[in-house]
């Protein structure tokens, strides 16, 4: 009996399947497109991600290196990521602790892979993933590297495989490690447009996991990759964790307080019966319009809810 293949659709992937375009975003199914997106220390959650816009990316032979201070070269099972089409813009997440969800497809545990990996810690750490045909000494196979170190301090040990991911056009500079700390939680990297060269500079670094609306998904991955809205600005917080922001004393709605909102509370001087939208022209929401209403507007006069 031939093997169920897994087709892991990610947030977006409806979307993306109907046709609609991602500017800045890569076609086709280059194995390049398939990169590290990020890594949680505290949680041990490793995530793969497919850059592609159009294809889904079969990961049948793929295999992953990984280093440390103290161990090189353990390799993931030739056949552990095997049935698995990773779709377009969708993501695929590797427990280390073996704690994934049961019954989420786009969730493994390390132990399906062979149990190669070393337990995801702050650094020194390097890790690599390979597509077939796979030669681990040949850098032009790689379809993914990163490296990171307490303070970016390089790492003789770490550094095995770090020669082959520069020389393969993955990675900047084998000297160069993303810098951690002691305190690091979560490294995700910081590049939309699915490029194959990288270095720290691509990756943040931070003390905890981003997730205001608690979907699992870090905001930054949310806004970029899943196209949640944030557009109040774009100030890096999906718009469905904020409260949408209102100008004191805007009674028209227009998201300015202007003198447009003292002719609408003068035209419904006392006014005291609630319509479908409150009582028009009540500023200061007592439930009726009145002079005070106006004297509020007035103090709040050149309010921009572009400018909160």
């Amino acid at each position: 009996m031939m093997p169920t293949r897994s087709v892991l659709l990610g947030a977006a992937c409806a979307a993306t399947l109907a046709g609609t375009a991602h500017a800045g975003l890569s076609t086709g199914n280059d194995p390049r497109l398939v990169q590290i997106r990020s890594v949680d220390t505290a949680s041990g959650i490793l995530e793969l991600f497919n850059h592609s816009e159009t294809d889904a990316i079969a990961l049948d032979g793929w295999r992953f290196c990984s280093h440390d201070e103290d161990q090189i070269r353990r390799y993931s099972a030739a056949n552990g990521l095997n049935t698995i089409d990773l779709a377009p813009r969708a993501s695929l997440f590797i427990h280390f602790n073996n704690d994934a969800p049961a019954g989420e497809a786009d969730r493994i545990n390390l132990t399906g892979l062979g149990n190669f990996a070393l337990p995801l810690d702050n650094g020194p750490y390097a890790i690599q993933i390979y597509f077939p045909p796979t030669q681990f000494g040949n850098g032009q196979q790689i379809a993914d590297h990163l490296q990171w170190a307490v303070d970016g301090i390089d790492n003789a040990s770490a550094d095995e495989r770090s020669d082959e991911a520069q020389n393969g056009g993955v990675w900047t500079d084998q000297t160069t490690w993303i810098s951690t700390t002691n305190d690091t939680a979560f490294i995700r990297l910081n590049d939309v447009g699915g490029n194959e060269l990288h270095g720290p500079a691509d990756y943040d670094v931070l003390d905890a996991f981003p997730d205001c609306n608690e979907n699992g998904i870090d905001d930054f991955a949310d806004i970029n990759f899943f196209d949640a809205p944030d557009i109040d600005p774009a100030d890096g917080i999906p718009d469905a964790c904020q409260t949408a922001a209102t100008c004191p004393g805007d009674v028209n709605g227009d998201g300015q307080t202007t003198t447009a909102d003292i002719t609408l509370s003068v035209s419904n001087l006392g006014a005291g019966t609630p319509d479908a939208q409150g009582t028009p022209g009540d500023a200061n929401g007592d439930g009726e319009t009145t002079t005070a209403d106006i004297t509020f507007i007035v103090s709040n006069l050149g309010c921009d809810v572009n400018d909160l």
